[in-house]
């Protein structure tokens, strides 16, 4: 099948934004560097569940998330953890905090894990949303790739920002050697590329 066909869109879309998006979906049906290609739709399916999410809905509304007892609305295929971290981004990002990452970290998520998990959720979350603002159903995932996630890290890492390893400037050296033009790069791609390969970015 053919994916991301915007010829019934209620607007002219530019070609290289489907273009973009069909990459990304090879991307996404792939083992990455912590989870295995069927894990990372996994997530992905559960990006959307949480919008419906009845327990995500009480806790976001009480004045603590650990205040409500309950359970997520999902499909399976992934650990507890996993399945609580894409809720959490998608519906009560604002209260994630340090000792969350952490704790998440000693009961089987680890940060690099949780990084990639990360990027898949925030690059489905804004397709989706691209296809809702112009009244259009989301798109079929793909089928998965088969193989092991790559379990790549990079040798240099540093913890100075948002709660997970980050490629540092002196950490721009092989796979990451492009990493800081000019001496800049954003937060983002720093922790994205401080769990994953950079040809297999989110």
């Amino acid at each position: 099948m053919t994916f991301f066909d915007y010829s019934a869109a209620p607007f002219p879309i530019r070609s290289d934004i489907p273009a973009a998006y069909r990459a990304y979906w090879q991307k996404l049906a792939a083992p990455g560097s912590w989870w295995s290609g069927e894990q990372r739709l996994a997530i992905a399916r559960e990006t959307r569940n949480a919008l419906t999410c009845a327990f995500c809905a009480a806790r976001k509304s009480a004045l603590s998330p650990y205040a409500v007892e309950g359970e997520h609305e999902h499909n399976g295929g992934l650990p507890a953890p996993a399945i609580d971290a894409v809720h959490r981004i998608i519906t009560d990002q604002t209260r994630i905090t340090g000792t969350y990452v952490n704790d998440n970290a000693a009961n089987g998520l680890s940060k690099e894990a949780y990084v990639e998990l990360v990027g898949v959720v925030v690059a489905v979350f804004s397709i989706d949303e691209f296809h809702r603002a112009l009244g259009l159903p989301v798109e079929q995932l793909p089928q998965a790739v088969a193989g092991q996630p790559s379990g790549y890290r990079p040798a240099l890492l540093s913890e100075d920002i948002g709660f997970v390893p980050t490629v540092p400037p002196e950490g721009a050296a092989g796979n990451e050697a492009d990493l800081w033009p000019a001496g800049y790069s954003a937060n983002v791609v720093r922790a994205l590329l401080g769990t994953r390969c950079p040809a297999r970015l989110a």
